[in-house]
């Protein structure tokens, strides 16, 4: 499991989102408003699990996808954006390449690629023991 920053906690803290639908469990590097590097461990008791699939629980894919945009949020959020709340508004090319089962860590690599007041765009990719699981690219609003 990767080794999360001294202020890791913190800043998991910045997302407005609480369990169970929280899926960052900390931060192993970050350059606010332009990447961060995170990581999220897939507990056997998620709630998605026993009807995704009974007796071959995998990770929704848009569970990875909402997993990237929260790393994204961070890094964004850490950027001078406390308190604000970013959106998920769209998503493009989402690729899902290999199931993530309960007990992966998962490790999210996100890039900010636009940042501006109102909105941006980040590129993500979603890997377990450096085998890619996922990749796409997020955008996102700030609510007014």
């Amino acid at each position: 499991m990767p080794v999360p920053l001294d202020n890791s906690a913190e800043l998991v803290a910045l997302l407005p989102h609480a369990r169970p639908f929280l899926f960052v469990d900390g931060v192993t590097s970050m350059n606010p408003g332009v990447n961060i590097e995170a990581y999220y461990t897939m507990k056997p008791e998620e709630f998605f699990f026993p009807g995704h699939f009974p007796g071959n629980p995998i990770v929704p894919g848009v569970i990875l996808i909402e997993a990237m945009a929260q790393a994204g949020a961070i890094a964004v959020l850490a950027s001078g954006n406390e308190g604000r709340l970013p959106l998920l508004a769209g998503v493009d090319e989402a690729r899902f390449r290999s199931p993530v089962k309960p007990g992966d860590t998962v490790n999210f690599s996100v890039e900010i690629e636009r940042l501006r007041a109102s909105a941006g765009w980040a590129r993500g990719v979603a890997s377990v023991g450096g085998k890619t699981a996922a990749s796409g690219r997020v955008m996102f609003a700030f609510a007014s």
